[in-house]
């Protein structure tokens, strides 16, 4: 994936480079996010979709298809969220992509979990172990799967399906700067990729300068 085909697919949405963005996720993991992030806002919503379910059978895209459905923020997906939520190996990651279309907040809507018992996640204070390594999702709180549904089906009348919802907002450009305002970092990127469609003229807003900056 080259700067030239991530910035023609978010500046123009040509199709082709789309596709290569697409491509390009399924065979290189390290560049997966950053295509995904680009090409499954500028897909149509059906077409998103259909991409993602064609991925539900395939062994090591399970990443790809969760985090690509909070992306594409069709209320639509949440049903296959809820199911992956049990899924300890996808569970955080589920929780988040929900977060992403609804807005919820794991932690101030009491929607969150402890760590699973069977999860040992590393390291740990003990100087034998040989496991050092974070866990990929750790800095995201484990989803209590009944919770969110419950939550959901509260709130549900508010969405429409086949329509696309940014951190349980419509992707509007007042709504889109107030995200950048007032979310968390991987929200405020996706709303200044989503700002960056809507207005292709400007600049990207770089969500990763200094605070002074931005």
């Amino acid at each position: 994936m080259s700067h030239a085909t991530w910035s023609v697919a978010l500046r123009g949405g040509d199709p082709t480079a789309v596709e290569d963005l697409l491509a390009t996720a399924l065979v290189k993991p390290r560049l997966a996010n950053a295509a995904i992030q680009v090409a499954l806002r500028r897909k149509p919503v059906a077409g998103a979709r259909a991409w993602l379910a064609a991925l539900a059978g395939v062994a090591g895209c399970e990443r790809i298809a969760v985090k690509g459905t909070g992306i594409i923020g069709d209320p639509e997906g949440l049903p296959l969220l809820f199911k992956w939520m049990e899924q300890p190996s996808l569970a955080r990651l589920a929780g988040e992509a929900f977060c992403f279309i609804t807005g919820a907040n794991l932690n101030k809507d009491y929607l969150k979990n402890d760590t699973p018992r069977e999860v040992a996640e590393g390291p740990t204070e003990d100087p034998n172990e040989n496991n050092v390594k974070l866990a990929v999702d750790e800095d995201l709180p484990w989803p209590a799967a009944k919770k969110c549904e419950f939550w959901w089906r509260e709130r549900k009348k508010n969405f429409h399906n086949g329509k696309r919802y940014c951190c349980g907002k419509e992707i509007t450009l007042a709504n889109l700067q107030d995200i950048l305002k007032t979310g968390y970092q991987r929200q405020r990127l996706a709303a200044a990729l989503e700002l960056a469609i809507l207005e292709p003229s400007k600049p990207l807003f770089n969500t990763l300068a200094p605070g002074w900056r931005q």
